[in-house]
C-alpha cells in the first residue's frame, strides 16, 4: 500500500517537470530556426537579415526589389470573380424580392383606394340623405326675426295666433303645435339681439299661407316699433347655401328685377308678366 501512495505522489510530482521539458524543447527548436534562417541570410545580425527580407535577397533571391504594382496572383482573381458572382447574385434576388413586394403593396393600395372611394361615395349619400330628412321634418316650421324680446309675453302661441290673425288669415289655435324663442339671449350687450321665434304648424299648406300673410303684414307696418321678418326653417347646410346666394340676389334686385331663392339655393326671376324663369 505505501508503495502505491509514493508511486501517486511521484507521478502527481512528476507532470510540472515533463510540461517545462516540452517547454524547453519547444525553445529549442525556435532558436534552431532562427540560427537557420541567419545562416540563409548571411549575417549574424537580426537587423541586416530583416532588411534582407525586404529588398527580397534571402533564399536565393537575386536582390530585385519585390514589384508591389505587378497584377494580382490568379487565386486571388479566382476569389474576387467568385465574390463578385454572389454579390450580384444577392443583389438580384434582393430586387426581384423588392419588386414583388412593390407589386403587392401597390395592388393593396389600389384595392384600399378604391374601397375608400365607395365609402366616401355612401358618406356623402348619407350625408345628403339625412339632410334632406331633417329640411323635410322643418317643412312645417316658420321663424319670425326681429321680434323684441318679451313682446309676446307669457304665451308666445296665442301672440303668434294674434299676429297671423292681425295679417288677415284665421287659423285654428290647435293648427299651431309649438311657438317657442331659440337660442340663448346675449346678456353681453347693452341692447341684446332679439331671440328669433320658431313657429310649428300641423299642416304644410296652413304654414305656407301663413307665410304669405305674414311677410305682407311685416313690409306694411312695424310691430312693436322693430321691423319683422319671416322665414323658412331650413338646415343649418341649406342655410350657409342660401347665404352664399344673397349677394347676387341682392344685385339682381339692385338691376330691378324680382329676383328669389327657391329651395334649396336657386335663385329666380319673376318677370313683368309673373313667370318664373333662371336669371
Amino acid at each position: 500500500m505505501r508503495n502505491n501512495k509514493n508511486s501517486g505522489t511521484n507521478k502527481r510530482v512528476g507532470s510540472p517537470m515533463k510540461n517545462q521539458q516540452e517547454s524547453s524543447k519547444k525553445a529549442a527548436k525556435a532558436l534552431s530556426f532562427c540560427d537557420e534562417n541567419m545562416d540563409t541570410m548571411g549575417s549574424s545580425d537580426p537587423a541586416s537579415g530583416v532588411n534582407k527580407l525586404k529588398d527580397g535577397s534571402a533564399h536565393g533571391s537575386t536582390g530585385a526589389a519585390v514589384d508591389r504594382s505587378s497584377t494580382p496572383p490568379q487565386w486571388f482573381k479566382e476569389f474576387d470573380e467568385r465574390q463578385e458572382e454572389r454579390f450580384s447574385k444577392v443583389f438580384r434576388e434582393c430586387k426581384e424580392l423588392f419588386n414583388g413586394l412593390k407589386l403587392e403593396v401597390d395592388n393593396k393600395f389600389q384595392a384600399v383606394g378604391k374601397d375608400i372611394d365607395t365609402i366616401l361615395g355612401q358618406l356623402k349619400s348619407a350625408e345628403q340623405k339625412i339632410d334632406d330628412l331633417e329640411n323635410r321634418s322643418r317643412r312645417c316650421n316658420l321663424i319670425i326675426f326681429n321680434l323684441p324680446e318679451g313682446a309676446e309675453g307669457h304665451d308666445c302661441s296665442q301672440y303668434v295666433c294674434h299676429l297671423i290673425k292681425e295679417s288677415g288669415v284665421t287659423i285654428n289655435p290647435l293648427h299651431i303645435q309649438r311657438a317657442h324663442r331659440t337660442g340663448r339671449m346675449d346678456t353681453t350687450r347693452e341692447q341684446p339681439k332679439p331671440r328669433p321665434i320658431h313657429i310649428g304648424f300641423t299642416f304644410f299648406k296652413e304654414k305656407e299661407t301663413c307665410r304669405s300673410s305674414l311677410a305682407e303684414l311685416f313690409k306694411k307696418q312695424q310691430i312693436c316699433n322693430a321691423k319683422l321678418f319671416v322665414a323658412n326653417d331650413y338646415s343649418a347646410k341649406v342655410q350657409q347655401m342660401r347665404r352664399d346666394k344673397l349677394p347676387e340676389v341682392r344685385k339682381l334686385r339692385a338691376d330691378g328685377k324680382q329676383a328669389f331663392l327657391v329651395y334649396p339655393a336657386v335663385i329666380k326671376i319673376r318677370d313683368s308678366k309673373g313667370n318664373i324663369r333662371n336669371p
